[in-house]
């Protein structure tokens, strides 16, 4: 019995030859051997570039990130003209409001002008949001009724979410 490939390149015994270390099938593998190695080598290849197209879109989302934050940084930061600050705060509707003096202001007057500034002339809806909440804990009873003359959506908003509270505590009462 021979293990080399007899008189017409075919292997005599199949089994032993795919056996023996670093050769398949006799005439066969190194066309497979080739074939595998550069298969291997484009997908690595093609694995490689998914890796480093999906790093650097993870970093262009991290410095956008950046870049916004810093923006909003800076223009909460940015003082108002001093055009902006010598003129007086328009009313909810665009009206001019007419001119008190502050001594004569009650503290919860104070507090609700400094929310309407907050809110027209700055846009800062939170801190809006807190002064109408404590305006409205000082205010009295026909200072919280509606009137939407005089007030911004946002009071007219709190005052009507304040209302329900006060008519669900009732019911809840009872």
């Amino acid at each position: 019995m021979t293990l080399g490939p007899n008189d017409h390149g075919q292997c005599d015994e199949p089994v032993d030859a795919l056996l023996r270390t670093g050769t398949g099938p006799c005439g066969v593998s190194p066309i497979r051997e080739t074939t595998l190695a550069r298969t291997i080598g484009v997908i690595r290849f093609r694995r490689h570039v998914r890796k480093c197209i999906l790093a650097a879109s993870l970093a262009g989302c991290y410095a956008a990130g950046l870049a916004t934050a810093g923006l909003q940084t800076r223009a909460r930061h940015e003082a108002p003209s001093p055009q902006a600050a010598r003129s007086p705060s328009p009313g909810p509707r665009g009206l001019p409001r007419p001119a008190v003096a502050p001594a004569r202001l009650s503290r919860e007057e104070i507090v609700r002008r400094d929310a309407d500034r907050s809110l027209l002339e700055r846009g800062d809806v939170k801190k809006a949001t807190r002064q109408y909440a404590l305006y409205l804990k000082l205010a009295s009873a026909d200072q919280r009724a509606s009137s939407p003359e005089q007030d911004s959506w946002l009071l007219m908003a709190l005052k009507d979410a304040r209302s329900r509270e006060l008519k669900h505590d009732r019911v809840k009462q009872d």
